[in-house]
């Protein structure tokens, strides 16, 4: 369930392929584990906490109130130059509102007492990934839920509504098998067997346009803490359906990944024998999967590095379809990669750690460039040999996972401070860097939507849509130091921090914000 590609194909490297850890089967659901309360299950898998009412034709019982661009990365205007230090804001400080006399009375996912939020889980994450490569405790994932459901209840819920959460648990071993019909089947459990006003997810190995595209088509808005690459032009394509927690849209951040990385130094010479600095000019790699936007977001990065006057020596492109392919593809990119002369990688995520690995057997060592997608902390740092790791740099906007505790800057927000008084109150772990991201992410979805219904004060889609658009600096996250969410713009990161190897660590090299 973590750190490998996307925040649940990298929560789902380390639990999909049991190594490396956020179209068919249409009719076919997958059973359900209910809450930590008890929870009864429902129809079609689906449960919720026990003693709560049906959701409106859902059939479903349980469910209780319980060229480097000029500028770009530079700090400055309104957004840029500021320290990392968060505005203090508290985010769901809305209370729970008053129900709309714009909105009907009831609707999909919502009556007049009600309100439904649909949560995959992977319950049994945490025995299914193996020890040795990246995160395996991930906590426990309904009981962090209800607990942010809780507080949101305890506050008035959501347009004077009773927020009920329904979970559909999907096991390791059938993400593993086939994510496409669990994709599926997932939000047939949250579009026809019940109805939900919104999906919460942090199950990345279904985080696909299957699963993207059904919710739309279902008029399901998806929070998704998938950490797969994204741009806008992917959110585009399925707007305004599909918002990140975790996931950067790289038509903000190539710009600023690149300059930074200019500022830096990173394209200084580098010697891959020695792992260390050298004279000459850097001979530039770029490693990332044979699909969708990988390929449209690379074609933009060569673009602008061949722009700035750098030397794009190679691209490979691999199979990331399995792992057994992916580690093949791996061996052999290091081979191209060496014989091109390739001195500095640019990559797309954490599959680089297969990379790596492949090419410390090689004695191979290149300068890798960074962002948060790599989860470069929790994944890299003590899991592939540090000489692989020397020189790397690049920028960042999650400190829970850019760097360790030992090397953590402080709360991101006030956002951050309450939701660890939270689920400390609940009893949950904060122990492990993948459950801490889980809780994080769950505080910020689950915040996101009660702030903006209640701020639209309409619980439709449509009323989801125009409050998040509209909450912009005033949500105080718990995962980042600026939310991004704007008209048209569907990523909740919004600014980057500059963050280096230094020896033995990763840690941030300076408190400035970058914008997004």
């Amino acid at each position: 369930m973590i750190w490998a590609g996307d925040l649940m194909r990298v929560f789902a490297r380390v639990a999909l392929v049991a190594t490396l850890a956020v179209a068919t089967g249409c009719g076919s659901t997958v059973a359900g584990v209910g809450s930590t309360n008890n929870g009864q299950s429902g129809a079609a898998g689906l449960s919720a906490p026990a003693g709560s009412s049906p959701a409106s034709g859902s059939g479903t019982t349980g469910g209780g109130a319980g060229g480097l661009a000029p500028g770009a990365g530079q700090p400055g205007g309104q957004a840029g130059g500021t320290t990392a230090a968060g505005n203090g804001a508290s985010s769901s400080g809305m209370g729970g509102g008053q129900a709309g006399t714009s909105s009907p009375v009831s609707g999909r996912g919502y009556d007049a007492h009600h309100l439904y939020l649909g949560f995959p889980t992977n319950n049994d994450v945490n025995r299914a990934a193996p020890s040795g490569l990246g995160a395996t405790d991930f906590g426990d994932q309904p009981s962090i839920i209800k607990a942010v459901v809780d507080d949101i209840n305890r506050h008035g819920g959501i347009l004077g509504r009773t927020v009920v959460p329904l979970f559909h648990d999907i096991a390791t071993a059938n993400l593993e098998t086939d994510p496409t019909s669990q994709a599926q089947a997932t939000c047939t459990a949250f579009t026809q067997d019940a109805h939900v006003v919104a999906v919460v997810n942090i199950v990345a190995g279904i985080d696909l346009p299957t699963f993207y595209s059904c919710l739309a088509h279902h008029d399901t808005p998806l929070i998704s803490a998938g950490f797969v690459p994204a741009d806008d032009a992917l959110f585009n394509s399925y707007a305004p359906y599909l918002y990140k927690l975790t996931a950067a849209s790289f038509t903000q951040l190539t710009p600023v990944w690149l300059t930074r990385l200019t500022a830096m130094g990173y394209f200084h010479g580098w010697n891959t024998t020695t792992g260390g600095p050298a004279a000459g000019q850097a001979k530039v790699g770029l490693l990332y999967p044979s699909q969708q936007p990988q390929q449209r977001i690379f074609s933009d990065v060569k673009r602008r590095l061949t722009a700035a006057g750098y030397t794009v020596a190679k691209e490979y492109q691999y199979d990331a379809s399995s792992l057994n392919n992916e580690s093949a593809s791996m061996s052999n990119a290091v081979l191209q990669m060496r014989n091109a002369g390739v001195t500095h990688i640019l990559s797309s995520e954490s599959d680089v750690l297969l990379f790596m690995t492949a090419a410390d057997s090689q004695h191979y060592r290149p300068r890798y460039a960074l962002t948060s997608y790599h989860a470069a902390a929790v994944q890299l740092q003590g899991t592939v040999p540090n000489s692989q790791l020397v020189g790397s740099m690049g920028v960042g906007w999650l400190p829970v996972s850019d760097v360790d505790a030992s090397h953590d800057p402080g709360p991101v927000s006030g956002g951050e401070t309450s939701c660890r008084k939270l689920m400390q109150a609940a009893g949950q772990s904060t122990s492990t860097a993948s459950a801490e991201i889980v809780e994080l992410a769950i505080c910020d979805a689950v915040r996101l939507t009660a702030d903006a219904i209640n701020l639209s004060k309409n619980p439709t889609s449509g009323g989801l849509h125009a409050g998040l658009a509209a909450l912009g600096a005033g949500f105080a996250s718990a995962l980042t130091w600026r939310n991004g969410l704007a008209p048209n713009r569907y990523d909740e990161p919004g600014a980057v921090r500059e963050f280096a190897f230094n020896g033995s660590a990763y840690s941030y090299v300076s408190s400035t914000l970058y914008p997004l």
